[in-house]
């Protein structure tokens, strides 16, 4: 698939809404297209920023979701820790 095609894809993605559920390599696919076509269109330099900017929102989106989630999970593991700390601390009493 050529860039003109690739262009075109991300076009319809923006338009549908489906950029939302593409994947990640999409979007990183989709940014390297849209900052190699930065410079040669200077009439759409605005909407290739805002694509841009919507492109790293959803990526820093999900990654905030992922290390939320990791969190969760540690939060957990260090409360179960502490219980175990004080019963044991409460039978050597």
């Amino acid at each position: 698939m050529n860039d003109t095609d690739k262009y075109a894809q991300m076009t319809n993605a923006f338009e549908s809404g489906s950029i939302y559920s593409a994947s990640a390599d999409h979007l990183q696919e989709y940014l390297g297209l849209l900052y190699s076509n930065f410079n040669a269109n200077p009439q759409a330099q605005g909407a290739i920023i805002l694509r841009g900017l919507t492109i790293n929102h959803i990526q820093m989106a999900r990654l905030i979701k992922k290390l939320n989630t990791q969190n969760t999970w540690l939060t957990w593991i260090v409360i179960i820790l502490a219980v175990a700390s004080i019963v044991l601390s409460l039978i050597r009493a």
